[in-house]
C-alpha cells in the first residue's frame, strides 16, 4: 500500500513532524506554530504528553542491559561511541523487518 492510501500514517508523520517542532521551537525560545495551536484547538483532538529531560533518559539508559540498549540503539539508528568493553563499536549489519515482523 502506497503513502496515498494510507490516510492515518500521514495523519501520524503529521503529528509526530509537528511535536519535533514543538520541541526544537521550545528549545530556541520560540513560540508554537500556528499548525500545532491550531491542532491543540480542536475539539476532535484530544491527547496528553510528557517529555522526557536529559535526567530521565540517562536514568532508562542507565537500567537497561546491554542486549536492550544494543536493541533501542540500532532501531533508533544511533551508533553507539562505545562497546560495553571500552573498546570502538564493531560494524554490524542491523536486519531489515517486514511489515508482518513489525506488527508482531
Amino acid at each position: 500500500m502506497g503513502w496515498e492510501r494510507c490516510v492515518p500514517l500521514q495523519l501520524a508523520d503529521f503529528l509526530a513532524y509537528e511535536n519535533l517542532k514543538v520541541i526544537e521551537r521550545e528549545s530556541a525560545s520560540r513560540p508554537r506554530r500556528k499548525s500545532m495551536e491550531l491542532i491543540l484547538e480542536m475539539d476532535s483532538f484530544g491527547g496528553r504528553g510528557a517529555k522526557l529531560q536529559r535526567a530521565g533518559l540517562r536514568d532508562i539508559r542507565g537500567k537497561l542491559d546491554a542486549e536492550s540498549k544494543q536493541i533501542l540503539f540500532e532501531n533508533a539508528r544511533i551508533r553507539p561511541t562505545q562497546d560495553s568493553d571500552g573498546k570502538p563499536p564493531k560494524a554490524r549489519r542491523v536486519p531489515k523487518l517486514s511489515l508482518g515482523q513489525m506488527r508482531e
